[in-house]
């Protein structure tokens, strides 16, 4: 055994007390708090730091740590080198290992996952079914939801929302209030309030995308790095705006 529990000043909960050293945590160091041992594995070095709370029939185990004041509830699991902090909280069968990253007062929630040395923060949201891995980054008031992935390098921020079956991958960047959902494939930039909906934007192959602003329907097409012809669904007054919003595409 590595630790064993004491008493806590929160009921049904106990802190962990390191019996020996191992990792960072010295003998007689307190920890979190936890509801029992099968929250936290007696093998690695995995620890519950600070005040954060592990309970219900969550685990931490491996080499994951939990700190500050995250919370991981329900039945979640926290692997292998994975980080949980600030005021995070991980619940339902939220799953995050690998070198995934989850700090601040973001939310993983329902059966989503972070992996790889994915890192979501802020005030972001991943549930669902979603699944946020590679290097991909979720902040600000992004939201991951459906059966979205974001892959690579992505990085989602502002009030940006992936959901359905939507993928991010490659360099995709979304920010503003900006959409992607439905079936669409996102590897490029969408800036400002975008709503994608359909289709493709690649900065690797000629793509056509049907774009919504202020609830008006536009196609355009996509051809080696440029914007090159934006369909005319109505009295265009909008075409620059479009050309304008796609003109960081990369």
């Amino acid at each position: 055994m590595k630790y064993t529990l004491i008493k806590s000043d929160i009921p049904g909960l106990y802190r962990v007390k390191a019996i020996k050293n191992f990792g960072n945590v010295k003998t007689g160091d307190i920890g979190g708090y936890v509801a029992g041992f099968y929250n936290l594995s007696q093998t690695g070095n995995c620890w519950i730091y600070d005040y954060a709370v592990v309970k219900d029939y969550a685990v931490v185990q491996k080499n994951a740590v939990v700190k500050k004041y995250a919370v991981v509830q329900d039945y979640a699991i926290i692997t292998d080198n994975a980080i949980i902090t600030g005021d995070a909280t991980i619940s339902d069968k939220g799953h995050v290992y690998n070198n995934g990253f989850v700090g601040y007062y973001a939310k993983i929630e329902d059966n989503a996952n972070i992996f790889g040395k994915a890192t979501v923060v802020d005030r972001a949201v991943v549930k669902d079914n979603a699944l946020v891995f590679h290097n991909a980054i979720i902040q600000g008031n992004a939201v991951v939801q459906g059966n979205a992935i974001i892959s690579g390098y992505a990085i989602m921020r502002g009030n940006s929302i992936a959901e359905q079956d939507c993928l991010l991958d490659g360099h995709a960047r979304i920010a503003g209030n900006s959409k992607v959902s439905g079936d669409a494939r996102l590897s490029a930039n969408l800036y400002k309030n975008v709503n994608l909906t359909a289709g493709f934007v690649n900065c690797h192959a000629d793509r056509v995308a049907n774009i919504i602003v202020n609830d008006t329907v536009y196609t355009a097409m996509y051809i080696d790095n440029k914007i090159n012809n934006v369909t005319k669904n109505h009295e265009d007054t909008n075409s620059k705006k479009i050309y304008k919003m796609f003109r960081k595409l990369k």
